[in-house]
């Protein structure tokens, strides 16, 4: 008996000696993740708030910790001279360490990409849409090296600090949520792409956008928000797959973070990592009255319905309107056609990017930009605006026979008839694709 039991003591102790052994690790890996879990941005308008807990607990000698890989991060970025707060809500495959290891990863290249932005005049030289497309991309070609074995779930995405615009993209992440005016929906559900990690072909990349309005919230979350232990049947555990819960529960807090997460733990025990994402714009602001007077708004309303014939009295009536109303932004939008008209084409340029830059959903500006960058012969901006354009409406017809005449007027043939395959692939028989087929052969 007493051999016995020393055999077990010594059991024991091996054991105890591997999980003190195993812990250790774990706390060191929670330690690297700790600078790479947080809320980093500052900003006049977007407000982000970061709550995470991981499933795995841990005691390691005198420190309680969690370790798991869920992931959130805001940053401060400038693009084109204007303010962005860019974020990610993460939750990479596996338990754990493994998770943890994904998360690690996923923290690094994302901190790697916005730090190399923060720090590269060239880098803060992109359209919103370019940049997260390449940010994309670096996680992308940094998790295919894994060859399947650590993939990642995300939502990765920037606001326009300025006009509350918000371009993201979904690689299989739990649906985004937005609450306006104490209502909550899902969005982007036609837009989501397949785990950051996995080497297939898929459809092309499309960036997905709302317009959030004063007040808005847009909530983040990870799957652990909806995988909850609600009961058992006998030995078998019921888990919740009801995803408008989670709405449920966004209503119910109004959007504020800590009831949410106290509503989601009253409705069952949570089974998997937790990360909670959110983001307000405007929240607190004061309400501003920047509206210009009635019959003004009317007179250019007018205008951009039938400007009529072009005095110099015109020009300069909306030059003073611009002076005098800078938040007008159909002001702008007249400005930008009117000296279109004229073919003042640097003027307009000029007129479209203040206008596209308070109105960035408003895609027909954008391409109009594109007109004006052609007939400057700027075509490595016009490119850029096309592309960007690209990336939200893949099938714009006229912006993609636009894009392949501008790389077939920089000599980038092969990337030109890349565009007008495109093309072809939705009006064949258009005048400008044939001329264009024909121009490349």
């Amino acid at each position: 008996v007493k051999l016995r039991t020393a055999e077990l003591e010594q059991s024991l102790q091996t054991v105890r000696e591997l999980k003190i052994k195993q812990d250790g690790d774990y706390f060191l890996t929670s330690l690297l993740l700790k600078p790479l879990n947080g809320c980093f941005s500052q900003s006049e308008n977007t407000d982000v708030e970061i709550f995470l807990k991981q499933k795995k607990e841990f005691s390691f000698r005198k420190w309680e910790t969690e370790i798991g890989g869920d992931l959130c991060l805001s940053y401060n970025l400038t693009l084109k001279s204007r303010d962005y707060v860019v974020f990610i809500n993460a939750d990479a495959m596996g338990k754990s360490i493994q998770g943890a290891g994904g998360a690690l990863v996923a923290g690094v290249v994302f901190k790697s990409v916005v730090t190399r932005t923060q720090l590269s005049s060239a880098g803060q030289n992109k359209e919103p849409e370019r940049w997260l497309k390449d940010c994309f991309s670096e996680l992308q070609n940094t998790f295919i090296s894994f060859d399947g074995s650590m993939l990642l779930s995300a939502v990765i995405g920037l606001v326009a600090d300025k006009s509350g615009f918000c371009y993201y993209i979904n690689a299989e992440h739990p649906y985004p949520a937005l609450l306006r005016d104490g209502k909550a929906v899902f969005l982007g559900t036609d837009a989501v792409r397949r785990k950051i990690g996995i080497d297939a072909i898929e459809t092309p990349l499309v960036i997905e956008t709302i317009q959030l309005q004063r007040g808005d919230v847009l909530q983040l979350g990870s799957d652990g928000r909806d995988d909850l232990l609600l009961s058992f049947q006998g030995e078998q555990r019921v888990i919740n797959e009801d995803e408008s819960l989670f709405l449920r529960n966004l209503e119910n807090s109004r959007g504020i973070q800590q009831e949410l997460v106290r509503a989601i733990e009253q409705c069952g025990q949570l089974t998997d990592d937790l990360s909670l994402l959110r983001i307000s714009w405007q929240e607190d602001a004061p309400l501003r009255m920047n509206a210009p007077p009635l019959e003004l708004y009317q007179k250019v309303q007018a205008g951009l319905h039938d400007p009529g014939p072009i005095s110099t009295q015109m020009i300069q009536e909306i030059k003073t309107i611009l002076h005098e109303h800078p938040h007008f932004n159909d002001a702008w939008l007249l400005a930008a056609r009117i000296s279109q008209t004229r073919q003042d084409w640097h003027i307009a340029r000029q007129y479209y990017q203040e206008y596209t830059a308070r109105q960035p959903a408003d895609l027909e500006a954008v391409f109009q930009l594109v007109l004006c960058c052609k007939k400057l012969k700027d075509y490595r901006a016009a490119v850029d605006y096309a592309e960007a354009i690209r990336l939200r409406d893949r099938e714009n017809l006229r912006n993609l026979i636009a894009l392949a005449d501008c790389y077939r007027l920089l000599s980038n043939s092969e990337r030109a008839r890349k565009i007008l395959l495109e093309a072809k692939g939705i009006d064949p028989a258009h005048p400008n694709v044939i001329k264009l087929d024909e121009l490349l052969q």
